[in-house]
C-alpha cells in the first residue's frame, strides 16, 4: 500500500541515508517517483505529528502546535 511505501522511502532516506535515486534503483523505479513518496511521506508525517501533539496539547491553538512541531523536528 501507498502509506506504506512511503514509510519505506523515509526511512531509506532519511535512517539509512540513501539518495532518491539510489533509493529509485533499489526499488525499480524513476527518481521522479521517489521524490513524490518522500512529498507525501513527510505530509503524512506532518498530519501525524500535529495530530499526536493536538492530543498531547488539546488546549494548545495551530499556532502553538506548530511551535511544538519545530522543536521536536530540530531535535531529530
Amino acid at each position: 500500500p501507498a502509506p506504506m511505501r512511503r514509510l519505506e522511502c523515509l526511512e531509506l532516506r532519511y535512517v539509512e541515508g540513501l539518495t532518491p535515486r539510489a533509493i529509485a534503483e533499489l526499488r525499480g523505479v524513476r527518481v521522479e517517483k521517489i521524490y513524490e513518496d518522500l512529498r507525501e511521506g513527510r505530509r503524512d508525517f506532518r498530519v501525524a505529528l500535529m495530530d499526536v501533539l493536538a492530543n498531547y496539547y488539546p488546549l494548545a491553538s495551530e499556532e502553538e502546535l506548530e511551535e511544538h512541531s519545530q522543536k521536536l523536528v530540530e531535535l531529530l
